[in-house]
């Protein structure tokens, strides 16, 4: 399966009814460039994966949880497309010491999916629980069992996509 055509991409917004504005603000993401190169640190490795589905080299910053995403998303018929460090947005929340913070986030993909699309972050679980004690208002664990991040959906739903928090 190869990257959707223009006019696939056209039919693709007719059919999951996205709004011109959306499908425009997706476009801009899928011609350009990823946001930001990604970086190894001292806990993680990054590099790039060869995709067959996208044609082109998508970036991970994590092997263990980004890398394993991309496998995932690979072979995910439902996934039609997906693009590294697509765009930054602003997130707004009330920091634990109380404070309002609106910091710049660049979100690890943007997914277009058979019926969606929408920003997903991965992160490894451990790193979650204690994400949510650090920012209690920005990654919260769901009665579920999985996560949210209710200012990343904020922002999202802004430009008419989704926001998930997808763990180890």
């Amino acid at each position: 399966m190869a990257r959707l055509t223009d006019e696939e991409f056209r039919v693709w917004c007719q059919r999951n009814n996205i709004e011109p504005q959306t499908a425009a603000y997706i476009q801009r993401s899928r011609e350009a460039s990823p946001e930001r190169k990604v970086h190894s640190r001292a806990s993680n490795v990054s590099g790039r994966y060869p995709s067959m589905k996208m044609g082109f080299s998508i970036q991970f910053e994590s092997q263990h949880v980004e890398l394993w995403g991309i496998y995932t998303m690979e072979r995910d018929e439902d996934v039609l497309e997906m693009y590294d460090q697509p765009t930054r947005i602003q997130l707004h929340y009330q920091a634990r010491s109380g404070r309002k913070t609106s910091p710049w986030h660049t979100p690890d993909f943007l997914v277009l999916r058979c019926a969606s699309a929408g920003f997903e972050e991965w992160k490894p679980a451990a790193s979650l629980d204690k994400l949510a004690v650090s920012q209690p208002h920005r990654y919260q664990r769901q009665a579920s069992g999985g996560w949210q991040c209710p200012p990343g959906e904020i922002a999202a739903s802004e430009v008419g996509l989704s926001y998930r928090v997808r763990s180890s």
